[in-house]
């Protein structure tokens, strides 16, 4: 349950002498319950302020709209997983990270989501 620390059962049992045998019987939702909980979610959430502000430190500047275009929006639980995102307004974002036939790409949000430790996976290559 979203909350609620995860839980196991440890059980104890003096054998002598000082020594002790433990038995652990796992949490079946243990992994539900950490994937929906409330701290997972503020993570997720940190870490996509994170990158959205890396990537308004690598955008282009020609004009300045695309860098202050850019931030993140709150994490959201969707299904069991945390969702973060980071968005921009700016409708000409796609030239500026993948380039056109007369610009370079810049991969502004690839290069900010390595900068701040993630991998990025995509089929065009490394950031």
């Amino acid at each position: 349950m979203p909350g609620r620390p995860p839980r196991a059962i440890i059980t104890n049992r003096t054998v002598g002498a000082g020594r002790s045998t433990f038995r652990f019987v796992p949490n079946p939702q243990m992994i539900v319950e950490v994937d929906t909980s409330a701290e997972l979610g503020r993570t997720v959430g940190k870490t996509a302020d994170r990158v959205a502000q890396r990537a308004r430190a690598l955008a282009p500047r020609r004009t300045g709209t695309f860098a202050r275009s850019i931030r993140s929006l709150p994490s959201s639980l969707r299904g069991r997983q945390w969702v973060g995102r980071v968005v921009t307004s700016d409708p000409f974002w796609h030239l500026e990270e993948f380039g056109s036939v007369n610009n370079p790409p810049h991969r502004t949000f690839a290069r900010a989501t390595v900068a701040v430790g993630l991998d990025y996976v995509d089929e065009r290559g490394p950031a």
